[in-house]
């Protein structure tokens, strides 16, 4: 599939939504400003190393939209905490998500990356719903993440959660295979100024800076970002002229204004230009032509979310957005806005009842120009999302049994009423274990691509020519799953804990493409290759995470991943399914602290081989290292992909091969004040 390009002003649609929001962002009283705390953190930021046991009964929001702690949630959940992001030595986003097993992280060049959970990776993996701060970064467009623009800087993170498995029950449809929830930290955590500066041989400059202050009700925090990256190589040697480089920043303010209300407001912004070689069919000989590609991005979004406390065990809460982002490329370019409005109320009816409910409406408006070789059949389009859940959990015996029922029912533009049902039964024998299962069904609804894209993918020279075209289909329906889960927790010491899941998923309706009816079209004969809903599947693994405190200074990690995808697609179908995937998957963290200034991480991970583009097994290793000199002041020198250098992790892309990964390190000096 080419790679379509989302948006930049927004549409002068939505009064609605901008109003809520406008309102939402008045609302605060007048603010004084306050001196700053002052702040003395051993290493530039307020970290710290949670036990154990902390880690535990860290509190979690995704897998059921209220607050719950770590270890009795019935869902694979995994967290990076912001110390884990701070420590894993990673630099994006992406990378730093090869820590959580299960997930499977593929780099294909410098600016792109494959990204899923439980199967179906790829560059368009489109059965992973990605959220900041309760906002979706998972475009229309082509039903995926342009991970290039997902770029949270790793300071201002509170923690990461990642949900394998279905959440649609709650987040709604394309949360199929899971949930990535990027939180960002409260402003009073951020006080104070912090500097940071980075080089190295792919990062070529990494540069960052924030601010944070005090009012009488409240805080906030100012920021910016810039990076430049380098390119990298090609299996032949030659440049793949993939570097890139983006300039961002934000704001954000959490205000209480009352002894039941609190608001926070959010802003951001971001530009750049990326840059690949690509390859694409020509009508002449010798029918394709390879160039660089000049990509510029941008984008910007406003995020305000009111919360009252209505009770002891009761809350109501309203969100509203705007994102607005932007791509242009030479094929296709395209400016996307999407506004949205969620309203969410958690109550306690009964005493062994707790019901959140919710209502959800998003507009998402999309002007595109196309070329010769991409098109869509409607350049101006505008979808509309509706959307409303329930979910109750019943405690059918304290602290020992819990039911949660729930669904979600949406209606969208492309197959209109979906419902997606889901319930999960949680055991906790005693405080060291928790046993659960659910079962649950998914959607992922076509996207616009699906619906009505015309692509050429191919001229193969004769007489006459062949145009191979990648047709949409409007009559498509949503691919369906039911997936049967079932989860283990147990801590038998307090320095060891164990979590296991195991799952089988059922999938229909697998959109795929396949061929059409060829036709002559002037001089020219066109195959073309429909979209369908022709295939079918099933996958089936387990996931390991381990985590041992071997002394107060020194902890250890270890991840353990295994998946089988079978697809049945119809006999001539162009693009399997299931051979994106690698089968087995092991991490292997260990942070120590050496002294109390000085410390040491180091990664090991093993990935097995991909059928798909013949990608061998590999092995990599991160090593990071920070030294303290005062309370101010950081040091950090960075390497990463040892014994890795030269490999290709991902196959080859619509418009090009990918790029071989690159040995890299970097250096890095913290200040703050």
């Amino acid at each position: 599939m080419p790679q379509p390009h989302a948006c930049s002003c927004a549409h002068s649609g939505g009064g609605a939504i901008r109003l809520a929001l406008a309102t939402l962002t008045l609302a605060s009283p007048a603010l004084a400003q306050e001196p700053a705390e002052p702040k003395a953190p051993a290493n530039g930021e307020d970290l710290y190393s949670l036990s154990l046991e902390d880690l535990m009964q860290v509190e979690v929001t995704s897998a059921s939209r209220k607050s719950e702690p770590l270890d009795r949630v019935p869902a694979a959940i995994f967290v990076l905490t912001h110390d884990d992001l701070h420590r894993s030595g990673a630099t994006s986003i992406p990378e730093a998500l090869r820590l959580v097993p299960g997930l499977d992280v593929a780099r294909l060049d410098s600016n792109r990356w494959a990204v899923s959970a439980r199967g179906f990776n790829g560059q368009y993996s489109n059965k992973l719903l990605v959220l900041i701060d309760g906002r979706s970064v998972y475009t229309p467009s082509f039903s995926g993440v342009y991970w290039d623009a997902v770029d949270v800087p790793f300071e201002d993170i509170e923690r990461i959660e990642i949900i394998r498995g279905p959440g649609a029950a709650l987040w709604g449809a394309n949360a199929v295979n899971g949930v990535i929830s990027i939180i960002t930290r409260d402003s009073a955590k951020t006080q104070g100024a912090l500097v940071s500066a980075a080089a190295g041989n792919l990062d070529r400059s990494m540069t960052y800076a924030r601010y944070g202050g005090l009012f009488d009700d409240g805080s906030w925090r100012v920021w910016g970002k810039y990076f430049d990256r380098d390119a990298t190589e090609f299996s032949d040697g030659s440049d793949a002229q993939d570097d890139w480089h983006k300039a961002s920043g934000g704001f954000r303010t959490d205000l209480t204004l009352s002894s039941k209300d609190t608001l926070l407001v959010e802003a951001d912004l971001y530009r750049g230009e990326v840059h690949n070689r690509s390859t694409v069919p020509s009508p002449n000989p010798p029918f394709q032509v390879t160039s660089r590609e000049e990509t510029p991005i941008e984008g910007w979004s406003v995020l305000s979310r009111w919360t009252r406390i209505t009770g002891e065990s009761s809350e109501l809460q309203l969100q509203a957005y705007v994102d607005a982002t932007s791509r242009d490329q030479s094929v296709f370019d395209e400016q996307r806005t999407d506004q949205s409005l969620d309203l969410q109320h958690r109550f306690r009816p009964f005493d062994n009842h707790e019901v959140v409910w919710g209502m959800s409406y998003r507009s998402t408006r999309a002007d595109s120009e196309g070329s010769s070789l991409i098109t869509m059949g409607d350049s101006h389009r505008t979808d509309n999302l509706f959307g409303a859940f329930l979910q109750d959990e019943i405690g059918l015996v304290p602290d020992r049994w819990t039911l949660t029922l729930g669904t979600k029912l949406e209606n969208n533009d492309y197959t209109g009423w979906e419902l997606q049902p889901n319930a999960r039964l949680c055991w906790t024998p005693d405080e060291k274990q928790t046993l659960w299962s659910a079962v649950s069904r998914a959607v992922r609804t076509p996207s616009q691509a699906d619906d009505d894209i015309n692509f050429i993918q191919a001229i193969i020279p004769g007489a006459p020519a062949q145009v191979v075209t990648i047709t949409g289909n409007d009559d498509l329906e949503a691919e369906r799953l039911t997936a049967y889960e079932a989860g283990y927790r147990v801590r038998p010491i307090p320095e060891l804990f164990f979590d296991l899941a195991a799952f089988y998923n059922d999938y229909e309706n697998l959109i795929n493409y396949e061929p059409g009816t060829p036709f002559m079209s002037g001089a020219n004969l066109i195959i073309p290759v429909i979209a369908s809903n022709a295939t079918q599947g099933h996958s089936y693994g387990a996931e390991l995470a381990a985590d041992w405190t071997m002394r107060s200074d020194t902890r250890v990690r270890l991840g353990y991943s295994f998946i089988d995808v079978d697809v049945d697609a119809t006999a001539g179908t162009p693009a399997p399914l299931d051979d994106d995937d690698p089968h087995h998957q092991i991490q292997l963290r260990t942070t120590h602290d050496l002294t109390e200034h000085l410390d040491l991480d180091l990664t090991l991970m093993y990935v097995d081989s991909v059928q798909k583009g013949s990608i061998g097994d590999y092995f990599r290793t991160d090593v990071r290292t920070e030294w303290r000199p005062t309370s101010h002041m950081a040091l950090i020198v960075g390497v990463q992909n040892i014994f890795h250098d030269g490999d290709i992790e991902f196959a080859a892309q619509q418009f090009g091969p990918s790029s071989e990964s690159r040995t890299t390190f970097y250096f890095k000096v913290t200040w703050s004040s």
